[in-house]
């Protein structure tokens, strides 16, 4: 049975919450239904400096290391851990990164986190004991670096900027992140200006494999860019999703397979139209080879993060809502757009717990048992 749990963050109508809440396990033993509603208790352990209210953080970080433990990270520094499921969960204000925006981040193991952030100054940063000290691995003081997303494979690592002098920058690194380097573009192809990509959610570049990666772009274009380290090849692959300004285009995109056949399920839309889905392309199913748009969907509104949540099930997630996306056999259904929205959705390796996160410190589980 599939399990949704609300996490509910503010210390507001407790007494309201835990009463309905206790409704709602009392009328789900006289239903049959599939899923239930199930209020936590408020985290006791926030240890926020400066008293800075959790309404007052927008998460896009995400990542979730098993069943049980997950991070965040957000805006103004701040940065949340739970390692079971959520009942708890630490968060704390990194001081000296007070103005720092982490929209992406990498957990290795329960000691070792990398943290993204974008805007100016761009940078990196290492933590080695489970947060309790940081280190900075990576920075840039060029104003045009951006970071736009992180991502691992193993000991490898990526870190996608946006574009300088008409090419998007990817830096690499082969120990974890301890030290960055520009990926050689002299063979990258040329964009057009006005392009670039997104860190909505950290998930606009990923591995697809040990020895290439992917990512989306958006803007006056949207497209596909993928690289394989062997051959140095480059495959740019223009997406039908809407674009032609500064807001549109591709957000994010996730790895799926079905019958043998790998696929990319990519989102995005207009995020200063969130609500528009007619006539908004916000999603499309590529087949990776040959590269070709096998199923698009133009009823969805803005979303900047997918997952799978099986071959056939896909959960979208952006600032107006929250969807089920199903794609078994040769069609594409959309379940009901759900309420509230997030920026981003993150699982487990195994499937048994999805995490969203989103603005004014919301966090939402989803737990598959």
């Amino acid at each position: 049975m599939m399990y949704i749990r609300l996490l509910l963050f503010t210390r507001q109508h407790l007494f309201l919450f835990h009463f309905f809440g206790v409704l709602l396990m009392l009328l789900v033993k006289n239903t049959s239904m599939a899923q239930t509603l199930i209020p936590l208790n408020l985290p006791d352990t926030i240890a926020i400096t400066k008293n800075l209210k959790l309404n007052a953080v927008s998460f896009r970080g995400l990542y979730v290391l098993n069943k049980n433990t997950f991070w965040c990270s957000g805006s103004k520094g701040v940065v949340g851990m739970s390692n079971d499921r959520g009942s708890h969960i630490a968060y704390k204000q990194l001081e000296k990164y007070a103005q720092s925006d982490f929209r992406d981040l990498h957990v290795f193991n329960k000691k070792t986190i990398l943290l993204s952030s974008a805007g100016f100054p761009a940078r990196i940063i290492k933590s080695t004991d489970a947060g309790k000290s940081w280190k900075e691995v990576f920075s840039s003081n060029d104003s045009a670096v951006f970071i736009d997303g992180i991502d691992f494979c193993g000991k490898k690592g990526l870190m996608l900027s946006d574009p300088i002098q008409g090419k998007f920058m990817v830096y690499v690194t082969a120990n974890k992140g301890n030290t960055w380097h520009l990926l050689d573009t002299a063979q990258a192809p040329k964009i057009p200006l006005g392009e670039s990509a997104f860190a909505a959610s950290g998930s606009s570049i990923q591995w697809i494999d040990n020895n290439s990666f992917a990512f989306v772009s958006g803007g006056v274009q949207s497209n596909l860019y993928c690289y394989h380290f062997r051959t140095k090849e480059w495959r740019v692959f223009h997406l039908p999703i809407i674009q032609g300004s500064s807001v549109q285009g591709a957000f994010s995109f996730c790895k799926i397979k079905k019958q043998g056949v790998a696929y990319l399920a990519i989102v995005g839309g207009d995020f200063t139209n969130d609500s528009l889905s007619q006539l908004n392309t916000g999603f499309c199913l590529v087949q990776m080879k040959p590269l070709l748009v096998k199923q698009v969907v133009n009823q969805l509104p803005y979303q900047s993060s997918v997952i799978d949540l099986s071959p056939n099930r896909l959960l979208t997630t952006g600032s107006n809502g929250t969807a089920t996306i199903y794609t078994k056999n040769k069609a594409i259904s959309l379940g009901k757009l759900m309420k509230p929205g997030f920026h981003v959705a993150a699982k487990s390796k195994d499937g048994k717990l999805v995490v969203l996160a989103g603005s004014k410190g919301r966090l939402s589980l989803l737990i598959n048992n």
